[in-house]
């Protein structure tokens, strides 16, 4: 016998307890959803919430953000997804994989700070991160 209120409110359940009723409340923790802004080449931005544990890849083509084709399916084995972050977002996120390298190598308009969104897990700290999406996805 429980009510879910809705995803941010309460769970109520009535749990019968040795001579009678009792009625429990949990708070659902709302999930975070970091805001994660792409923008096109001609400079229009899609803010956009991603899900934690997702790749940014998904949070692009789950709201259609024009741009990021993600051929593969977010496999790493095309360059189609590619994006061009700034210094600072570039250091923080850690060295490239090998493959991720290989695929962009492919790509001819590669910057120093390219990389593949289907490759960048979203987490809490990415919050606010503002990616460039390239003229052409090769």
């Amino acid at each position: 016998m429980g009510k879910y209120l809705s995803q941010t409110q309460l769970i109520e359940s009535d749990v019968r307890y040795m001579d009678g009723w009792i009625k429990i409340r949990f708070r659902q923790i709302e999930p975070t959803m970091p805001r994660i802004t792409f923008i096109e080449f001609d400079g229009t931005e899609h803010t956009v919430e991603g899900v934690v544990g997702n790749s940014l890849m998904r949070a692009a083509i789950d709201n259609n953000v024009p741009g990021i084709d993600a051929d593969c399916g977010g496999e790493c084995s095309c360059a189609t997804c590619h994006v061009i972050l700034n210094d600072f977002d570039y250091i923080n996120l850690g060295s490239l994989s090998e493959n991720e390298d290989s695929m962009l190598g492919l790509n001819p308009e590669t910057t120093q700070t390219s990389r593949l969104s289907c490759q960048i897990t979203v987490t809490e700290e990415l919050d606010g991160i503002r990616v460039q999406i390239p003229e052409f996805q090769f």
